[in-house]
């Protein structure tokens, strides 16, 4: 059983395939990032705005780790979700939900793992 506070490990391995294998990667990948910021140079934008994202997606799971939310509870299958499969299933969750949608995304992501992959 996963609780909202051991959540971010499965989080950012809920791909078959890494897009970085390690912190080489991360780090060329960001120093594209630090290059968009400072010069606005886009000739590595699809690395650096994944840089962004991956950043901002732990950035916020830890925030949303700090909040009591300790109620929710994630499963997932032993062998994993891929990334396209997890995407799917957020993009559902969030039309099913209209309600919800301002609340805050990271926790709006929790919520839409913690529906499909419940803790029995």
């Amino acid at each position: 059983m996963i609780n909202i506070r051991n959540l971010l490990l499965p989080l950012l391995f809920v791909s078959q395939f890494s897009y970085w294998n390690d912190g080489n990667d991360l780090l060329k990948n960001c120093s594209y990032g630090v290059d968009i910021f400072k010069t606005r140079d886009l000739s590595h934008e699809a690395e650096g705005l994944f840089c962004m994202a991956f950043v901002s997606g732990v950035r916020d799971t830890l925030t949303i780790m700090t909040l009591d939310h300790s109620s929710i509870k994630v499963c997932f299958p032993k062998n994993g979700i891929n990334t396209e499969h997890s995407v799917k299933l957020v993009h559902k969750y969030l039309k099913l939900n209209p309600n919800d949608l301002g609340e805050n995304d990271a926790l709006l992501v929790i919520k839409a793992f913690a529906k499909s992959y419940p803790c029995n």
